[in-house]
């Protein structure tokens, strides 16, 4: 369970890193096409357009300099550059040219296939999965990261598997519109899960190890919650709504009191002994599903909030 999480988060980090540089490339560029310079020069004129075309008194001045130009005999700045490319174009250019791609391709090291990688997945994924539309993958996100949430209480790691959708989810949806989950809710979902890890540890800190379990109840105790919390999800309780889920709880806490308790009986400690200890695993348990549970339900709502808003 703990190599499991441990992937998740690894996962996560890994799509957080690649989903930042992702970003930070996109604000680059769009820095470049608001100062209009692309590529270290005027962007339209990179494009081949006319810049004072769209201003007649510019370009009226513009057709008197020409004219000027033409009768002491300079010539105009696209002969020249044409003379320059052509007389550029040899071998030499050629190799050198080459050479200079070669380098480029190579300075991205490591992170630069990593990146070129994610956005050839990415693009691919976007024509397999785009024809459902926006709105579709918005609410299946929230969806599985509902079902996520349910996971905690059979003590799975279901804050991870909905953080790493919504990462999923950050670098594979719409990068603007309503529909676009930033990366501001992603860090904010990441730290909340980290918040419950951090409950859930300190709860069972203070449950059955504290007061004195061995390792095999600590096990047992982690089995009788899974299977307690299970059958609670199906029995519930006589309250709308949030019946299972409390039911779900409360169960999981007798489950592993029962796990707890067992196994230290079988090891041949005395009944009270295992009464304190079956206790401290039911606080314990029911301490951590609560806080864990309370930190996924922030986890839907930053969801929610961050692809509808």
């Amino acid at each position: 369970m703990i190599d499991l999480q441990r992937c998740l988060l690894l996962v996560s980090v890994l799509v957080a890193i690649g989903c930042a540089r992702q970003v930070t490339a996109q604000n680059e560029f769009s820095r470049q096409v608001a100062m209009g310079t692309l590529g270290g020069r005027p962007m339209m004129l990179a494009q081949g357009t006319d810049v004072l075309s769209t201003d007649p008194a510019i370009r009226e001045a513009a057709d008197t300099d020409t004219e000027a130009d033409k009768l002491v005999g300079v010539e105009p700045e696209n002969e020249e550059a044409k003379k320059n490319e052509s007389d550029n174009s040899g071998p030499d250019a050629a190799v050198g040219s080459t050479s200079s791609e070669a380098t480029e391709s190579q300075s991205g090291g490591f992170w630069g296939w990593i990146t070129e990688a994610l956005v050839w997945t990415r693009d691919t994924i976007r024509d397999v999965l785009m024809p459902l539309g926006v709105v579709a993958l918005a609410v299946g996100l929230i969806l599985f990261c509902f079902a996520a949430w349910l996971l905690n209480l059979v003590a799975l790691p279901g804050n991870w598997l909905a953080i790493a959708m919504m990462a999923f989810y950050v670098w594979l949806g719409p990068e603007e519109g309503r529909w676009r989950l930033g990366l501001f809710s992603l860090v904010v979902a990441f730290a909340l899960g980290l918040v419950g890890e951090l409950i859930e540890f300190l709860a069972g800190a203070m449950g059955a190890s504290r007061a004195g379990a061995s390792r095999r109840a600590t096990l047992m105790a982690i089995i009788g919650s899974i299977a307690g919390a299970i059958l609670g999800g199906i029995v519930g309780l006589p309250i709308p709504v949030v019946g299972p889920v409390l039911a779900a709880i409360l169960f999981g806490g007798l489950g592993a009191t029962a796990g707890a308790m067992f196994a230290e009986w079988n090891n041949g400690k005395p009944w009270k002994e295992n009464w304190r200890i079956g206790q401290a695993a039911f606080w314990g348990r029911t301490a951590g599903t609560v806080g864990k549970m309370l930190a996924g339900l922030a986890v839907l709502v930053v969801c929610v909030v961050g692809v509808l808003f």
